[in-house]
């Protein structure tokens, strides 16, 4: 169970690095969510340093539940709802609203720039071809998507951009 003191709530945190931004500007406990086993246990180790501070759930964000995870004084959503299907949408907007301490900030943003451009086209792309898939064949089925995408890359000077947005 997570503490439920004051902190910094980040969903979707991927591998960590805004929780670790964060670690570095601000006191108080530290709590990422993702859906991703890999990219959580990336989290963790990079968050290591700061031992029972941070947190990392790793798990889906319609399993999870507002008492468990506290209330914050800060909520970050950046460049995840954007990719989510509508009930994750929903969920993240209600957790929000619900974790979020009175007189608290919450950030739900959307990505810029080139890079960003192009996760988001994937991203597109990605759901298009995963509809109508079981749900508990979506990750796997998704992982070998991108895999097959990668491989379709030409190599050019700027490829590089290409396969770093599919990873």
């Amino acid at each position: 169970e997570i503490s439920t003191a004051d902190g910094q709530f980040i969903i979707g945190c991927g591998t960590g690095a805004q929780l670790l931004q964060a670690a570095s500007e601000a006191a108080g406990r530290l709590v990422g969510a993702d859906i991703s086993a890999e990219a959580c246990k990336r989290a963790r180790a990079r968050l290591a340093a700061f031992g029972d501070r941070a947190t990392v759930a790793c798990g889906d964000l319609l399993e999870f539940n507002a008492e468990q995870l506290g209330a914050f004084d800060a909520i970050f959503n950046i460049g995840v709802i954007y990719v989510t299907p509508e009930p994750v949408r929903r969920k993240i907007v209600e957790l929000i609203g619900t974790c979020l301490r009175p007189g608290g900030v919450a950030l739900v943003s959307y990505y810029a720039g080139t890079l960003p451009a192009l996760r988001a086209n994937i991203h597109r792309s990605l759901r298009a071809a995963m509809a109508g898939k079981p749900a508990g064949e979506v990750v796997s089925a998704s992982r070998q998507w991108l895999e097959w995408l990668a491989g379709q890359v030409a190599e050019t000077p700027l490829a590089h951009h290409l396969h770093e947005a599919i990873s």
